[in-house]
């Protein structure tokens, strides 16, 4: 389990929360900016911190910097990564984003692939994890977001075919935890 504690944990306070949810078993957080991840970082965490939103290229040398596991979804952020991380002498870890329809930000799952590939032939560069977000899990209608996951399964088993396979998938946000196991993947 991945807790989120983006925006001070819910208003909650995130180093509190984060030190609670790591103390109760969880072995990563998520958040959604930089400036989150090194709140943490200077509050003591140092267990594996996600950057769920958009990390522009000018982010690479504090992801270096702080150890943070950054989201990816351009080639320009994955370069500007590279360098930071062979400055740094570090391999940096990244998760691709990939939009499975919620229409929000994320590589198109036609895209992925390519990505991927590009990515990989990066140095510096550990494509660690994959993930999508699901717009409407807590919804009664599960069309949706069944169709979401189906199109992220189908980007998943793409990547297998072609002999990618990416170690950490995950999509469960809190109401897929719930309603939707087959969205566990571990």
């Amino acid at each position: 389990i991945m807790p989120a504690v983006k925006a001070n944990a819910y208003g909650h306070g995130a180093v509190p929360v984060s030190k609670a949810a790591l103390q109760a078993g969880a072995t990563r957080l998520a958040v959604h900016r930089v400036i989150e991840a090194i709140e943490l970082r200077n509050g003591g965490i140092d267990a594996p911190v996600l950057v769920m939103g958009y990390c522009p290229p000018s982010d690479a040398p504090f992801i270096a910097k702080w150890g943070v596991t950054p989201s990816l979804m351009t080639i320009e952020t994955a370069r500007a990564l590279s360098a930071a991380g062979g400055a740094a002498g570090r391999m940096i870890a990244v998760h691709i984003k990939v939009d499975s329809g919620m229409s929000r930000y994320g590589l198109m799952p036609e895209e992925v692939l390519e990505f991927v590939r590009a990515v990989k032939m990066l140095p510096n560069l550990f494509v660690e994890g994959i993930f999508t977000h699901f717009a409407t899990a807590d919804s009664l209608d599960q069309t949706h977001v069944r169709r979401q996951l189906t199109n992220f399964n189908d980007v998943l088993a793409g990547l297998h075919e072609s002999g990618i396979d990416i170690p950490l998938p995950h999509a469960a946000n809190s109401a897929a935890i719930m309603r939707l196991p087959e969205a566990h993947f571990k």
